[in-house]
């Protein structure tokens, strides 16, 4: 499954042909960004905020592999990797989708982000916080590195608040499954669940290595 996950051709053959309601989301020739990141990172966040913009753009997001990544290599196709501090990440996946145990969801994160390291110099890595709180900036970035000129994210308290009630409406309306737990948006009851969830730090050793490595 791991080579699976990180060979784009693969990859692309199974969405294709297994899982036809995603293919759309996967980086092909005519893809005009890739935003990827583990779960839990900003995903939905980030790409609300820039197709808010840019409307008339072709977006890959939201299948969390690495073949995302090197479909984006491949195709020499703007990519903005986004990254949170593992163990915020990892709890907030947990809490989400309790069918991951933790040794998984470290390994995925190990995974993915190995992926990016080997292909740093082609990617665009911004923090959650930053994804959060300067989108702006991330556009501007992104412009910069890939010689683009996407629309600028327009930080404004309005627009973020468009932004947090289209997350609440897929995430009741399209995700509902998962609750209200599940929904990509801070809430009192996942801060007081991750708080009381109790894991040993030394099995995030690996994951801030390669969190710091990423964001050198």
């Amino acid at each position: 499954m791991k080579l699976l996950k990180s060979n784009y051709i693969a990859y692309k053959f199974i969405k294709k042909y297994l899982m036809p309601l995603k293919k759309d989301l996967l980086v092909n020739q005519e893809t005009d960004i890739v935003i990827e990141g583990y779960p839990r990172s900003g995903n939905t966040y980030a790409v609300l905020a820039f197709q808010m913009f840019n409307e008339n753009t072709k977006v890959a997001h939201h299948l969390h592999v690495p073949a995302q990544l090197n479909g984006a290599v491949k195709f020499a196709i703007p990519a903005l990797i986004l990254i949170r501090k593992p163990e915020e990440a990892i709890k907030s996946l947990l809490i989400r989708a309790p069918k991951y145990t933790l040794d998984v969801a470290i390994n995925e994160y190990i995974n993915f982000y190995n992926i990016v390291l080997k292909n740093k110099q082609y990617l665009l890595i911004c923090d959650f916080k930053e994804i959060v709180n300067h989108f702006d900036s991330v556009i501007k970035k992104l412009n910069n590195k890939y010689n683009k000129n996407f629309n600028v994210f327009i930080n404004s308290t309005e627009n973020n608040q468009i932004i947090m009630e289209k997350i609440k409406y897929l995430s009741e309306n399209i995700d509902s499954k998962v609750g209200k737990k599940g929904i990509a948006m801070p809430t009192s009851e996942k801060e007081k669940m991750k708080k009381e969830m109790v894991i040993d730090v030394r099995k995030f050793h690996i994951c801030k290595k390669i969190y710091e490595e990423c964001l050198q």
